[in-house]
Parts: structure tokens; C-alpha cells; sequence
């Protein structure tokens, strides 16, 4: 291991730096031709913003980390032991593993950040609540001293793991859970438990094309990964579960929609429901739509999905002041998920759903393929009937027996 590399160094290091250089710390390490694993940087950092970088294993102990940046950067494995930390933005950090002993996290966001197997000590400056949830992450709360935590946070947290304990398969990586209650009323309930409770989640309905893209797209697919709640939308993931010995239905993501829909209008205190997405007009239809269905529904408002820049920063703010409970956002495979994971920090008590092109069936725009061909798993079947010149609509088919001959090939793995 070589000698620390002083804050003077470091500092000059920073000047020197080109202004297109990225600024993550990982590049900077690499211009001074240090190994972030192996060489001991004991720098000043202090404000800096240190996010969407990858620091998995990196010494940085004793380092001034206050009021940094670090969201969505990964530090698994990282040794922090005696780092200040203060103030720091974690939020949405991979910590999992990483040596937190003798740090001060005083005041520290942990939101939504990876506790697993981190290693904290007596010395460890952390909040009671983050302190508390480290606990209960690595199901250590046992009868200690919560130091004067919260119930509604121990509830809240407990109420979490739940959401991490499902079972679940994997189809080309990424997760399908499988419930005890393998029906729509059995992913229906959990999420109308998690609206009373106030439990955030992001539901993926994970379909074949989905699953091919997230094989070539690691964004994607961590994103999935890392949803409270996956479940199998389409006939490709089905029989990919059946081929697997998984007997599990597909169950689409407007029934599930639908279903929490009709629900949450029969609720003591109906929670407020949002749409976002679709062509002008569209989602505010579907909305009026579900108002006359279901007559104690609570929608808080409705947007359509082809914002500029400025104005997608104004319904955020209109989101995130009106805190609606459920929210559908309909702007298509991937690109919904990705703006869910994106977007969810803001509501963060909230279930969030992809429904792709719901809101046009709802409005009435779009019909839907008749039951018996659903039940057949053959609504892809119609959709390429109703339109067969769009070639969009063969590309997405061609998922279908990409999906079918992965299952058969796992299906005869040793």
C-alpha cells in the first residue's frame, strides 16, 4: 500500500483536471495512477459531488467525505472506517458490505440505500433511525435499545422487508415473485396493504420484451432488480415460468391496474390516484372515465406524457406537492420504468405502476383483444392483427420465441 495521498496533492490534482473530464473520483484516481482498492487516499473532499460513480472497494478511510454527493453511486465493499461523512447524501447508495466503523454519519441521508452486511461499530456516529434500520435490515433489531426511534419508523422499515422476503424466479436475470397466493387478488392485496400502511413500491409487469431488453440494457435490469414488486405480464414470461417448472399465470399489468383501481375506490379513505402519460388529453379521459366507474374514487390529477423540459419540471413539483398515493404512469416499456426509478424519491410512500398503453383502452381509443384470446395468452396475437403493417409491432413480437428458446434451453440445463 503506498503512502496517503495528502490533501495538497489532492487538491492540486482537482486543478489540474480538465473541465471535460467527468469529475467522478474513479477517473481522477486513474490520472494520478492510484488503485482505488489498494492505495490509501485520506483526502478532503468536502462537498463535492461524488454521485453515479462506481467506488466498490475503494480505501477511503479517514477521508473528509462532508456534505458530499455520493447518490446512486456504488460503494460496496468500500472501507469508510473513520471517515466523516457528515451530512453526506447517500441516498440510493450501495453500502452493502462496506466498513462504516469509527465514520460519522451524523446527519447523513441513508434513503433507500443498501444496509446489508455493512459493518458499523460503537464508535459509528449515525443517526437513531438509520442506526435503527441497519438493524432491522440485517434482522438484528432483537429487544436493543432503539434510542428513541419511532413505532411508525420500526413499523415502517419491518413493513419494507416483507417486500424483500418474496420468493421470486429468475427470467434472464431479472426477478418474477412468486406469491404464496399465486392469483391477481394475491399481488392486488399486498399492494392495498402497502397503500394502508403507507409502503412505497415500484411494480414492474415484467414482459418478454422487457426481459430482452434488460439482457442488453444494465440500467433496465437493475432497475427491475430492485423493484419491490415484479410480476409476470405477458405469455412469453408465463411459459418461461411453466418451462421452469414454475406454474405460475400471466397476469397483465391493466388488470392489476384495474383491479387496485376498483379497490381503492371501496377504501374508509380512498387514497389519491394520479395519471401520467399518453397522448394530450388521453390520461385526463381515462381518468373521467374511473370516476364514473367507480364512484368513490379519489383521482388528484392527471398529466399526458409529451412535456417539454420545462414543464416536466413543473409536474414534478405539482407531484410532488399533491403526494398522490397510487400512481400509473403509461409512456411504454422501458422508458416508464426508467422514469418511475427516476421520479419515485419524490412521492416515496407511494406505489408506482407502469400500465404502457392503458390509458388508451381506458379512453376508449385502443380496444382491447376479447377474453378468450387473453385467456389463450394470444393478445400479442391481436395487436398484430389490428395493425399488421406497423413493424414495431413484429419487432416486439420477435421477443416471444426469443423468450420460449432461452426457457426450453435453461429447461435442459444440468
Amino acid at each position: 500500500m503506498t503512502q496517503p495521498l495528502t490533501n495538497e496533492e489532492f487538491g492540486a490534482l482537482l486543478e489540474a483536471v480538465d473541465n471535460e473530464t467527468t469529475g467522478k473520483l474513479s477517473e481522477l484516481a486513474k490520472i494520478a495512477g492510484l488503485s482505488l482498492a489498494e492505495d490509501y487516499i485520506e483526502a478532503e473532499l468536502s462537498g463535492e459531488d461524488l454521485s453515479n460513480d462506481n467506488l466498490s472497494g475503494a480505501n477511503l478511510s479517514k477521508a473528509n467525505l462532508s456534505n458530499c454527493n455520493f447518490k446512486d453511486t456504488n460503494l460496496r465493499n468500500a472501507d469508510l472506517s473513520g471517515a466523516n461523512l457528515s451530512g453526506a447524501d447517500l441516498s440510493c447508495v450501495n453500502l452493502s458490505g462496506a466498513n462504516l466503523s469509527g465514520a460519522n454519519l451524523s446527519g447523513a441521508n441513508l434513503s433507500d440505500a443498501d444496509l446489508r452486511n455493512t459493518k458499523i461499530d460503537g464508535k459509528t456516529k449515525l443517526d437513531d433511525k438509520w442506526r435503527l434500520i441497519h438493524r432491522i435490515v440485517n434482522q438484528d433489531a432483537g429487544n436493543q435499545n432503539l434510542n428513541g426511534a419511532s413505532l411508525r419508523d420500526i413499523k415502517h422499515y419491518q413493513d419494507l422487508r416483507l417486500f424483500r422476503k418474496l420468493e421470486y424466479f429468475p427470467v434472464l436475470g431479472v426477478p418474477v415473485h412468486l406469491l404464496e397466493d399465486y392469483t391477481l387478488e394475491g399481488y392486488s392485496e399486498l399492494l392495498i396493504w402497502g397503500l394502508q400502511e403507507k409502503v412505497g413500491a415500484h411494480v414492474v409487469t415484467l414482459n418478454a420484451e422487457m426481459a430482452i431488453k434488460a439482457e442488453d440494457n444494465p440500467t433496465l435490469a437493475r432497475i427491475i432488480q430492485q423493484a419491490e414488486l415484479v410480476i409476470p405480464d405477458g405469455a412469453g414470461v408465463a411459459l418461461y415460468l411453466r418451462l421452469n417448472g414454475k406454474r405460475l399465470r400471466r397476469y397483465s399489468g391493466i388488470d392489476l391496474a384495474e383491479s387496485l383501481l376498483a379497490e381503492a375506490g371501496q377504501m374508509r379513505m380512498p387514497p389519491p390516484i394520479f395519471f401520467y402519460g399518453g397522448a394530450p388529453g388521453v390520461a385526463q379521459l381515462a381518468a373521467t372515465v374511473w370516476e364514473e366507474r367507480v364512484p368513490g374514487i379519489m383521482i388528484a390529477g392527471s398529466q399526458h406524457g409529451y412535456l417539454s423540459p420545462e414543464a416536466e419540471l413543473e409536474f414534478k413539483t405539482t407531484l410532488q406537492t399533491l403526494q398522490p398515493r397510487l400512481i400509473f404512469v403509461g409512456l411504454g416499456v422501458s422508458c416508464q420504468e426508467l422514469w418511475i426509478a427516476q421520479n419515485r424519491h419524490l412521492c416515496p410512500e407511494s406505489i408506482w405502476i407502469g400500465v404502457g398503453s392503458s390509458f388508451d383502452i381506458w379512453a376508449g381509443i385502443k380496444p382491447r383483444a376479447p377474453a378468450w384470446l387473453r385467456n389463450n395468452h394470444l393478445e400479442w396475437l391481436y395487436r398484430l392483427y389490428q395493425k399488421p403493417w406497423r413493424l414495431w409491432h413484429l419487432q416486439r413480437m420477435m421477443a416471444l420465441p426469443q423468450l420460449a428458446l432461452r426457457a426450453v434451453v435453461k429447461s435442459h440445463e444440468f
